[in-house]
């Protein structure tokens, strides 16, 4: 089978060997094992390797197949597919210093939910557990901070101090905005499931915990739960930036608490993974506040279901 393309290397009396030049870019590479690894730290591809060529001067040289139209958002499972994303970042690129996205976001996603790579398929499976770990250590803080504040009691401020302290051994530090390039590099997925792992993150704390824009935006990058932050009235316009940038949130607000209408607008517009996810986190997490071992007596549990769950929002469709 002729391919139209046929491969050509000079003899070995032909090149320059005293002539240094470094490696130019270029889309396909014939490598030598001297500096396979140089080129796969430059080209940092998912699939780095191709089986469509045999390395031999004279033979053909067939064009590896893009095996995905990244235009095309069938090809995103609808379960997780959002119903509408901030501006028009879905369809278009921005390489903004806050949002940084070399594509739109509709080829990460189709890249994503389509990789057979077992570690992008491991990540698709981790990515629920990972972010009802993180909400659940945060809840747990909230629930400490709150009893700490209405108790007075030296016990529970000790113990927020203790769930501080082990944040950062229980959860990881990821990058939440690191800059996404091409949609089929596995380091660009890694880089998107911390994404999407903390865009369920900010929809839970914000939603069901009524948590500032500062707060969430602090935990986060940081790892940080600032009581203080729940003292300071103004919004903080940096850390609505930072978190509308990196999670792309349709019809977010600055404000706390976030309005119920809004909120019911703001749900209707995540995909059913997230809309199920955060329902049953908020379900569970309800329950395991009020069995959980560290709040001292049966009155601080119903003294902080009140103040976490008294008017907890439920999600409704929006009119």
């Amino acid at each position: 089978m002729e391919s139209g393309y046929r491969q050509v290397f000079l003899p070995p009396a032909k090149y320059n060997y005293n002539k240094k030049e470094t490696i130019k870019r270029a889309e396909y590479y014939f490598t030598h094992p001297a500096v396979d690894q140089k080129l796969r730290e430059r080209a940092d591809y998912n699939e780095f390797y191709n089986s469509f060529n045999i390395i031999g001067n004279g033979y053909n040289f067939f064009i590896p197949p893009n095996k995905l139209d990244i235009t095309d958002d069938s090809l995103i499972p609808e379960k997780y597919k959002p119903k509408a994303v901030m501006g028009d970042r879905w369809t278009k690129p921005s390489n903004s210093p806050n949002y940084k996205h070399a594509f739109p976001l509709q080829a990460y996603y189709i890249s994503f939910y389509n990789s057979k790579d077992p570690r992008v398929v491991g990540w698709q499976q981790q990515l629920e557990v990972h972010a009802v770990h993180i909400l659940s250590h945060l809840g747990n803080l909230l629930a400490c901070h709150l009893l700490a504040k209405e108790t007075k009691s030296f016990s529970y401020e000790s113990k927020l101090s203790h769930f501080q302290n082990g944040l950062d051994k229980l959860i990881d530090k990821p990058k939440y905005r690191g800059g996404l390039k091409d949609p089929f590099s596995e380091k660009t997925l890694a880089l998107f499931m911390h994404r999407l792992t903390g865009r369920m993150v900010t929809l839970g704390a914000s939603l069901f915990l009524d948590l500032p824009c500062k707060l969430i935006s602090e935990f986060l990058q940081f790892l940080s739960f600032d009581p203080q932050a729940f003292e300071d009235l103004n919004p903080s316009n940096s850390s609505y930036k930072y978190l509308q940038g990196a999670f792309f949130i349709q019809g977010f607000s600055n404000t706390c608490p976030i309005g119920t209408d809004d909120k019911n607008m703001i749900f209707h517009h995540c995909s059913p993974f997230e809309q199920e996810i955060l329902q049953n986190w908020a379900d569970q997490f309800q329950k395991e506040i009020l069995t959980a071992s560290w709040i001292i007596s049966p009155y601080d549990r119903e003294k902080v279901s009140q103040l976490l769950f008294g008017k907890i929002w439920k999600p409704v469709n929006p009119t």
